[in-house]
């Protein structure tokens, strides 16, 4: 027994997910897990039908290539939140047909001997309640360490109701009006230094504009996806800020959609100033002990000399 939780300690990248439990239902990062170092792999999140009816059927693809693992298990969970708790699918109303076994459920699934890329499909029924749903991706795995990465942007769905035609997505949906979502920064969040702004947006006619505004004012337009802008909190106040992005289409129809941020840079330079004050204060010690030990070795120095001298 002894022995073996030996080998668990000395190895713990022998397995994707700690504890080796293969495939099986997981919250995001299983619960908090020791997979904290960010792999260098490539993620991708693709689906047969991103406007899907209520209950509608898709298949979601995660593809993943690269990384520290070589010849050891990988792990790919799809999850609906990228928190410790109620982010399995299933929370949002999504339902597992089949995992990329073909026989199971789950939505953690592990290959055992990874070679460089993998593909995993999962068959989904849609969530019942119209509107935006978005579906995110994390793979893990062991190798010469424990390494996680996520495909944070996620894959946004939104549920639409086609009673204009049929549910396979030929039919005229009650509204083509597009949908926007800020998957970074979190609403509330506090941010300081260079902020980027990651939007994904879902719309059945072309998109004309996405337009990023803070406080009211524009900040930037992009014609074409990624959405994806980057903003110098340093020229900010400190403080409440609102971040919105609007969307127009082809036709003429827009969206809006606003969250806020609290900008704090002032905490991160007294940190720095901390630090700086700290080595300082450090280097002045060095200095201080490395005067003493000279002075301690002159007067030695000087001893010796008299007394030979005698």
């Amino acid at each position: 027994m002894g022995v073996v939780l030996a080998a668990i300690v000395m190895f713990p990248g022998i397995y994707a997910n700690p504890g080796g439990v293969d495939s099986d239902d997981l919250e995001y990062d299983c619960g908090g897990s020791c997979h904290d170092a960010t792999s260098t792999s490539v993620m991708t999140m693709s689906a047969t039908n991103v406007t899907p009816a209520p209950g509608g059927a898709l298949t979601l693809t995660v593809g993943v290539s690269g990384g520290e693992a070589d010849d050891s298990p990988l792990g790919v969970m799809i999850v609906s939140a990228t928190t410790y708790t109620n982010s399995q699918p299933s929370a949002d109303g999504w339902t597992i047909v089949a995992d990329p076994s073909g026989s199971t459920t789950y939505n953690y699934y592990e290959v055992s001997d990874y070679k460089g890329s993998v593909s995993m499909s999962w068959d989904l029924a849609a969530p019942s309640s119209l509107g935006v749903h978005v579906l995110f991706a994390r793979e893990m795995h062991g190798g010469p360490g424990t390494y996680a990465n996520d495909y944070s942007a996620g894959l946004v769905f939104t549920v639409t109701d086609y009673s204009g035609g049929d549910d396979g997505g030929d039919g005229d949906p009650v509204t083509n009006i597009p949908t926007v979502v800020i998957t970074s920064p979190s609403n509330s969040a506090t941010v300081s230094g260079n902020l980027t702004i990651n939007a994904n947006i879902v719309s059945v006619d072309e998109i004309e504009s996405a337009t990023l505004k803070i406080d009211g004012a524009v900040v930037s337009e992009l014609t074409s996806a990624p959405f994806s802008w980057t903003v110098d909190t340093t020229n900010m106040t400190e403080g409440g800020h609102v971040i919105i992005v609007t969307v127009v289409d082809s036709t003429g129809d827009s969206v809006s959609k606003e969250i806020a941020v609290f900008v704090d840079n002032e905490s991160e330079l007294v940190s720095m100033l901390e630090w700086v004050v700290t080595i300082g204060a450090g280097a002045v010690i060095i200095v201080c002990v490395v005067g003493i030990m000279v002075v301690m070795a002159l007067f030695i120095r000087k001893r010796v000399v008299e007394r030979r001298s005698r």
